[in-house]
């Protein structure tokens, strides 16, 4: 009898992270991120107290939205810091 062994593996999709400035928030396309649907949430290269921040991008109305992800004794949040805003609302007021 010959047993066959069913492999369930499951690779994650990491997404390259973002600069903390906001000519690279300016030039996320979505031609580059077109195998992915719906919303997107991009990390940071920050280290200390920025290290959770997110962008999460919203493909459909192409909004850009700064997010912190943390957790706090035991349980995951998440807390939405602000929308982009090319010009009035960056990586500089977000910090």
């Amino acid at each position: 009898m010959e047993t066959k062994t069913k492999k369930t593996t499951k690779v994650t999709q990491e997404l390259p992270k973002l600069k903390w400035n906001d000519k690279s928030i300016d030039k996320l396309e979505i031609h580059t991120y077109r195998h992915l649907r719906g919303r997107i949430d991009i990390p940071f290269e920050t280290t200390g107290s920025l290290k959770g921040v997110h962008l999460r991008w919203n493909r459909k109305t192409n909004s850009k939205t700064f997010i912190i992800f943390g957790k706090f004794r035991g349980k995951t949040f998440n807390h939405k810091c602000g929308e982009y805003l090319k010009g009035s609302y960056g990586t500089f007021e977000a910090n």
